[in-house]
């Protein structure tokens, strides 16, 4: 039990997210990260949230985030000092701050407000003042603005070559390529195995 005159350390709450499916376990890394880094400044770990398959470009990630936020502000409320630990800044936000697209530095602001410190493994500088949070959310989601771009380019391209969205299929078809003397593919193609029976996902067997 907490005596009046003991001070209570410092609370750390632990983030972790991935836009998509996390298969490798990228996320268990980023709270194993965090734990490491607030236990060596004598921070309190009172709890891990995390969100999966939740974008931080497209949305505001997901439940995870809200959890993490919602528990700040009532250990704020009971007057504990906190900080929301992350492995990147980008874990928070990479949004433009419109249409429910958080930008970095409404995160920030929200963290200000109530008095809740926003800490960081990697650039944690970047989370020291809004004027380095601005500047730290710009180039996030300029990244994944430039990403997303590049991804539709592929799709278009990969459609003109006229391979099906999602990669070329394996079942029931062959890859054609013509490759010229320096081994550079130039065109691709599928062609059907000779006797396939479509398949229940529409695809040849």
């Amino acid at each position: 039990m907490t005596t009046e005159n003991e001070v209570r350390p410092i609370a750390a709450i632990l983030f972790g997210a991935k836009s998509t499916k996390d298969p490798r376990g990228s996320i268990p890394s980023q709270l194993a990260g965090c734990r490491v880094a607030a236990e060596a400044e004598d921070r309190e770990v009172v709890a891990e949230f995390k969100d999966e398959n939740a974008s931080a470009y497209n949305g505001s990630r997901g439940d995870g985030l809200a959890g993490a936020r919602a528990l700040a502000e009532r250990l704020r409320d009971t007057g504990r000092e906190v900080e929301l630990w992350v492995a990147d800044p980008d874990r928070l936000a990479r949004g433009d701050g419109r249409k429910g697209r958080a930008h970095l530095a409404q995160i920030w602001w929200w963290a200000y407000e109530i008095e809740v410190a926003l800490r960081a493994v990697e650039n944690d500088h970047s989370l020291r003042d809004p004027i380095y949070a601005t500047v730290e959310g710009q180039r996030t989601h300029g990244e994944s603005k430039a990403k997303a771009a590049h991804v539709a380019r592929g799709m278009r391209a990969a459609a003109l070559r006229g391979e099906p969205p999602g990669g070329i299929p394996t079942d029931g078809y062959r890859v054609i390529r013509d490759v010229d003397e320096r081994g550079k593919v130039s065109r691709r193609a599928l062609e059907a195995l000779v006797g396939a029976e479509p398949g229940p996902t529409g695809g040849m067997v």
